[in-house]
């Protein structure tokens, strides 16, 4: 996803690592925070996590990926 989005390959690496460990530590706490919930505030957590303004194309993307869940 960051590379998608223009960061070279160390600044990639480091921002995924950021999220991997971010989502363990939802994990490790054992937070129920309903999808819904966190799905309400996604082009936020993808401009978090990017650094930039997602596309409707970008969030409906990942709003599909998530639905197949």
């Amino acid at each position: 996803m960051y590379r998608r989005h223009g960061y070279d390959e160390e600044d990639a690496f480091i921002r995924a690592r950021v999220l991997y460990y971010m989502q363990i530590g939802y994990y490790v706490l054992d937070l129920k925070e309903p999808v819904e919930a966190r799905v309400s505030h996604l082009a936020a957590y993808l401009r978090a996590f990017t650094g930039q303004e997602p596309s409707d194309a970008d969030v409906a993307h990942f709003m599909h990926f998530i639905a197949a869940r």
